[in-house]
């Protein structure tokens, strides 16, 4: 049929589906550019391509197109139908063409919903966010058990006075992270989050020299592992750096856990 419309629109096409030379690609392609032409077409031109004895071809050389040929094929005939009106159904249904026709618009619908499920998007989308959510909760483990064995060194190995120093210096982040509320039993007034002062706190911690003091403060104990020490309170300090530049302070609602550890 495609053949047979090509030559009667443009005699120095060649045969599209007879041609060896033409891949499969290219020959849908110049289906393709048919259905194009076929709409640029007045209806009367559509009438004298698209009689009776088109169709009867259609039916006999339906079964050799493939799938990618079929569906062009469908919706060049829809077009015909809507344009041309009943008289062009009417000679589909003679035919005997209107089951086949039938067949391919169930293909066409059931192709069309198998794409929409099988959509990657919104499995991917879900797997970046269970990968990030995965690092996040990453990022906290280290946190959290860092900071604990840091200050479970200084306990076994330190005095009270270091745990209270560090102590007071974990509740003075967490309220710049968290903000506080107003205690009158301990006279505290409320305080809203400060995120930007985090940052500048633990630079300058860090600057003033945050592990010297505790091996200072440490330095008369004979059996202390400094080292070990110094090592985890390094690595507890840059999980903190890393990690307040991607979430800031919405996992330390257990803070005080920190503590309760102890």
């Amino acid at each position: 049929m495609l053949d047979i419309c090509i030559k009667v629109l443009d005699n120095s096409t060649s045969n599209i589906f007879g041609s060896n030379t033409l891949t499969l690609v290219e020959k849908d392609q110049k289906a393709r550019e048919l259905f194009v032409e076929l709409k640029s077409k007045s209806n009367i031109q559509l009438k004298l391509i698209f009689d009776f004895w088109i169709f009867s071809i259609i039916q006999k050389r339906i079964e050799i197109f493939s799938n990618s040929y079929e569906r062009v094929m469908l919706d060049i005939i829809e077009f015909i139908v809507n344009r041309l009106g009943s008289n062009i159904y009417n000679n589909i249904n003679k035919s005997g063409f209107l089951k086949k026709i039938e067949s391919l618009i169930k293909e066409k619908v059931e192709t069309q919903e198998k794409e929409k499920k099988d959509q990657p998007y919104p499995e991917v989308a879900e797997q970046l966010m269970n990968s990030i959510d995965e690092d996040e909760q990453n990022q906290v483990s280290i946190i959290r058990s860092y900071s604990r064995r840091c200050l479970n060194q200084v306990q076994w190995q330190g005095s009270e006075r270091i745990q209270s120093q560090l102590t007071r210096s974990g509740n003075f982040f967490k309220s710049l992270h968290q903000g506080r509320e107003e205690n009158a039993q301990q006279n505290q007034s409320s305080l809203k989050p400060q995120p930007i002062l985090i940052k500048q706190s633990l630079i300058q911690l860090m600057e003033e020299g945050g592990n010297e003091e505790i091996d200072a403060l440490m330095i008369n104990r004979a059996d202390i592992k400094k080292t070990t020490v110094k090592q985890e309170a390094d690595i507890a300090q840059s999980s903190i750096f890393n990690f307040e530049q991607i979430k800031r302070g919405e996992y330390y609602d257990d803070y005080d856990s920190y503590y309760d550890y102890m």
